[in-house]
């Protein structure tokens, strides 16, 4: 999302229609919704990690990953439930704090971006994340940012596939020309910001 501050603006993602202020990410404003994220009912199943730049003093967002626990696909992910979270997420960052947290969700192993860096230096190839997110369109004031329904399956009313890769462009761009800055950014991401609460059958 791109740096909408300091005027109001109308963001609108699926079911959610706001005018806001938009800021860049801040250190009490992020750990007030990772603290009220994490008390949600219906993530005591799924890690939350942190990947992207953040806290680069760079970072527009916060990349946030729900990951499942084993035994979870697309397929039988509880779609309510990840409605309401990504819901209640875009509400408490953007309508309470200002901030855009990127929200996915993810049923695969996630990797060390650095890993994943010296894999794609050994071998060529990128590391695929299939994930599911919420949308479809990504509106401010009217105009169209992002568009999940084309080319993407749809799993719910506000449910589609996204596809990331590792390392992104922009990884590899500051990995070759400014090693440092990338470093900075991205060793030790993902990071756990919450483990998933054990329950009866999984592991």
């Amino acid at each position: 999302m791109k740096n909408y501050r300091g005027e109001k603006h109308n963001v609108q993602i699926g079911r959610y229609n706001e005018d806001i202020y938009r800021r860049m990410p801040f250190r009490s404003g992020v750990d007030r919704w990772v603290k009220n994220m994490s008390q949600m009912p219906e993530l005591k199943d799924f890690e939350m990690i942190l990947g992207g730049s953040y806290p680069h003093d760079d970072a527009n967002d916060v990349d946030i990953v729900f990951r499942g626990p084993p035994g979870m696909t697309k397929e039988n992910a509880p779609y309510g439930d990840l409605e309401n979270v990504f819901e209640k997420g875009l509400e408490r960052g953007l309508s309470n704090e200002g901030i855009f947290f990127d929200m996915n969700a993810s049923f695969n192993e996630i990797n060390p971006i650095d890993q994943d860096m010296y894999n794609y230096l050994q071998t060529g190839q990128v590391t695929v994340n299939d994930s599911l997110t919420y949308g479809p369109q990504f509106n401010v004031d009217g105009k169209t940012l992002r568009d999940y329904s084309k080319n993407s399956d749809q799993y719910s009313d506000h449910l589609f596939d996204r596809t990331g890769r590792t390392p992104s462009k922009k990884q590899m761009k500051e990995f070759l020309f400014n090693k440092a800055r990338y470093e900075d950014k991205y060793l030790g991401k993902p990071f756990m910001l919450k483990e998933r609460q054990k329950i009866h059958g999984l592991q």
